[in-house]
């Protein structure tokens, strides 16, 4: 995840560059454009993490028991 804030910082500093310079104001378009898909890319694959995090690593069945040396399956909570 650490790698995908980076490429966004570093995308994110690009367009900036671009907007900050007088000589390159024909080429801010194609920047925008750019930078709006390498976000969305980005924000694609932190999405994606984030819902396999939280499909199999917090799964309750997914818990080790120090006590039994063996994975236990907890009760899924009851949500009212």
């Amino acid at each position: 995840m650490a790698l995908l804030f980076g490429n966004l910082t570093q995308d994110f500093v690009a367009f900036q560059t671009i907007l900050n310079d007088p000589a390159r104001q024909d080429d801010i378009p194609a920047a925008a454009d750019a930078f709006r898909h390498n976000a969305a890319l980005n924000a694609s694959y932190l999405t994606y993490i984030g819902a396999s995090l939280d499909r199999f690593l917090f799964h309750p069945c997914l818990f080790f028991s120090l006590l039994y040396q063996e994975w236990v399956c907890l009760p899924a909570p009851i949500l009212t």
